[in-house]
């Protein structure tokens, strides 16, 4: 249900602000004085005042990409796979007749 409620919030969110995410490209990183969200404008990023779904702001602080460590885009707490998604893992048996769904904990997101 939480899942649902989010998904519905983002599909807003992108239907609202079509090209405002089509213009900027976010990232978080992590930088000497903690992790932050910042928009990504050649070589430098700008610091945001808070996730950019979160209508966050440009804080005036701006950091070399280079000097910076990038992380998961997001804070995931659950990651959802399925399981008939990979078609090469199936060769030479009978796939499952149906999708399988299962869960993968939030350390499994790599860092970039």
């Amino acid at each position: 249900m939480v899942l649902r409620k989010i998904f519905i919030v983002f599909l807003m969110m992108v239907m609202i602000h079509p090209m405002t995410m089509a213009q900027n490209k976010y990232c978080r990183y992590q930088s000497g004085d903690g992790i932050h969200y910042g928009i990504v404008e050649g070589d430098v990023i700008y610091a945001l005042d808070k996730a950019p779904w979160l209508d966050g702001q440009k804080t005036g602080i701006k950091v070399n990409a280079g000097d910076v460590v990038l992380l998961c885009p997001s804070e995931p707490v659950v990651i959802l796979g399925l399981g008939k998604s990979f078609k090469q893992a199936w060769e030479g048996t009978t796939p499952p007749k149906t999708v399988r769904w299962f869960v993968k904990p939030p350390t499994s997101a790599g860092n970039p």
